[in-house]
Parts: structure tokens; sequence; C-alpha cells
């Protein structure tokens, strides 16, 4: 968005925009540096900058479209991905506290056993749900990073 203010001094004017600024005098109109014999000149001049803004701004609305689709999916398969480990964790949670159990009591009964089995069996499970609970952190860190993402597209698209 440009804001333009117009200042007139008798026949000649200033068109000031937040990028350039046009003076208009007598017969000629001059842009910083440049001089254009003729009004027609200066429209087309105009015309082909309006076409170039235009143009970047249509490569950056494409641009900001791409990464948005991006944001979208991944922030689905990041969400996927996180409902699936944390769904993944439980079942070893509550596997791991079974079984446990069931080796508790099976060691218990039987005070001759090798305890060494109930040890690593529990050491297994303990990995198993750090490395989900590792997982999820990352998910999560992965999911910040794309609402940080989504809130800097939000505020480019509202400039």
């Amino acid at each position: 968005m440009y804001y333009t203010h117009t200042y007139m001094f008798g026949r000649s004017f200033i068109i000031h925009t937040d990028t350039h600024t046009y003076i208009f005098g007598g017969s000629f109109i001059f842009h910083l540096n440049l001089v254009f014999a003729t009004s027609d000149e200066f429209w087309e001049y105009l015309k082909n900058e309006l076409s170039t803004e235009e143009a970047k701004n249509a490569k950056i609305a494409d641009e900001i479209e791409g990464l948005s689709r991006e944001y979208v999916e991944g922030y689905s398969k990041l969400g996927n991905g996180i409902e699936g480990l944390s769904c993944s964790l439980e079942l070893i949670e509550s596997q791991g506290l079974e079984r446990g159990r069931v080796l508790a009591n099976f060691a218990c009964s039987t005070p001759g056993e090798d305890k060494g089995n109930l040890s690593n069996a529990s050491a297994e499970y303990n990995f198993k749900i750090l490395e989900l609970g590792n997982q999820l952190e990352k998910s999560n860190m992965n999911l910040k990073s794309l609402q940080d993402l989504e809130s800097t597209f939000n505020r480019f698209e509202a400039t």
C-alpha cells in the first residue's frame, strides 16, 4: 500500500509516495533523475512500474501460497505423528506396568530365579518410553516451529 502526498506550487506540483517522488512542472515531468518530455511517456513509465510491482506481488503471493500449503501438510503430518506417538507411549506404559506386575509376581513366587531378567525387561521398557518421549518432544518442537511460521505468514499476508 502506498501513501501519496501531493504538493501544489502555482502551475507545478509534486507527488510523493513511499518509494518515488514525481515533479510536474511546465511541459516536463521529473521522476528522480529522469525527465519525461510528455505526459504519455510518464504514464507509460508508470504503467511499467505498476506491472513490475504487480509481478513481484504475484510472485510473493505464489510463494506464500506454497509455503502455506506446506505448512498445512506438515502440521497435519505432525499432528498425526504426535497422536501416534502418544498412543504408542500409552500402550507401552500400560504393557510395561502389566508385564512388570506379572514378572514381579513370578519373581516373588520363585525365589531362586535370576532377577537379572526382570531388570533387563524393565530397562528395555524404560528405554523405549524414554525414546518415545524424546520423539514426542521433538514433534512438539516441530509443531511450535510450524505455529511460529504460520504466525509469521499471517503477519506477512496482512501487510
